[in-house]
């Protein structure tokens, strides 16, 4: 009987702008739960670091779910790898490399100036407080 196949992946292979919280590989035929469990790697590129997480199974043995300890880092690719070793229930070698890029964190508020006055959120009101704000903020005549 040919080798398993990897035959689906969440996050798809290539994938830009994940958010997804997991990982799913799908394979066409059972496999060897011990050894693609130990062979499955996941790395962020941009640090090298192994991403650690927890895998289960579907009962055919067909389906893997890897959970990471921690959510995926915003704006990093992440390399999804089988290593040597891994195998389908008859022995034969199993390949995958589904790599995919986390959708970039929002950007960060930028600061207001020391003493600024915050732009109106709606008139009149934002008008009203804007003059108010700027009433306070001026100096006081000696």
């Amino acid at each position: 009987m040919p080798g398993a196949q990897l035959v689906q992946s969440a996050p798809k292979a290539g994938a830009t702008g994940v958010a997804d919280t997991q990982i799913s590989l799908g394979f066409s035929q059972p496999v060897d739960v011990a050894a693609v469990g130990q062979a499955l790697r996941v790395v962020d590129h941009a640090t090298g670091a192994a991403v650690s997480g927890s895998i289960t199974w579907n009962a055919v043995h067909t389906q893997l779910r890897f959970v990471p300890t921690r959510a995926f880092a915003g704006g990093h690719r992440f390399d999804v790898t089988l290593a040597a070793g891994a195998r389908d229930a008859d022995g034969n070698p199993v390949t995958a490399s589904p790599p995919f890029s986390t959708k970039p964190p929002p950007p960060a508020p930028r600061p207001r100036a020391s003493g600024s006055v915050p732009a109106a959120s709606s008139p009149p009101t934002g008008h009203a407080l804007n003059q108010l704000n700027a009433a306070l903020a001026a100096p006081v005549p000696p």
